[in-house]
């Protein structure tokens, strides 16, 4: 995705959901479960994010600690690679990250393609102790066609469910599906299509939930 990109909507303001709200009472620490409504604004949503973190900070004296709870799988997943809003708008939740005492839930695998409001609440709500945020990408390799993912934030190791997700590209920037496996603590990604692959991304769309 191209940095920078801001979806096709007008500039705004904030948008309601990040101008009502003040800060939590102390001692209480936030967990923020929201973005839907400035998924079309990614790009903006980094700086909005990040203003309220410090803004409440101020406002309340204490340096709490915050999560944020990156959008759950919507919709059903796609039949071709391609950009997504939602996946810029994940993006920019995961920059929060660049303040100190933060945390970061992903939430792309326990939501519902038929539901922007899921059920499943208690995925994202009990967690291990320890773990604040998920795997993050430490490195990459590019080796014999294929490229090599090592992460940080791997607790107990990694675990692939399913091949969805994954896209590979060349140098021609054309994405393609692309099959991931295990070795030892890296994820190895390669694609029939692309023979020399010079980028890799994943759950780049608002679901990975496999059609139906």
């Amino acid at each position: 995705m191209a940095p920078g990109a801001t979806g096709t909507g007008p500039p705004l303001g904030p948008r309601p959901t990040l101008q009502r709200h003040g800060p939590p009472p102390a001692p209480l620490e936030p967990v923020w479960y929201q973005g839907e409504t400035n998924a079309d604004r990614g790009y903006q949503y980094r700086r909005l994010l990040t203003d309220l973190i410090a803004s409440w900070r101020e406002r309340s004296g204490c340096n709490f600690t915050f999560i944020t709870i990156q959008l759950a799988n919507f919709q059903q997943h796609p039949e071709f690679p391609g950009d997504s809003l939602w996946a810029e708008l994940r993006e920019a939740q995961a920059i929060s990250l660049t303040l100190p005492n933060t945390g970061l839930v992903t939430a792309i695998d326990v939501g519902d393609a038929d539901d922007i409001h899921p059920t499943n609440k208690r995925s994202v709500g009990y967690g291990q102790p320890g773990v604040p945020r998920g795997p993050h990408l430490r490195t990459h390799h590019i080796r014999s066609g294929a490229i090599h993912l090592e992460f940080d934030h791997i607790d107990q190791g990694l675990e692939l469910r399913g091949q969805g997700g994954f896209q590979i590209a060349g140098a021609d920037r054309r994405w393609h599906w692309a099959e991931a496996s295990l070795d030892g603590a890296a994820v190895v990604v390669t694609s029939s299509a692309v023979t020399e692959p010079v980028a890799v991304r994943y759950a780049c769309r608002e679901s990975e939930t496999q059609p139906v």
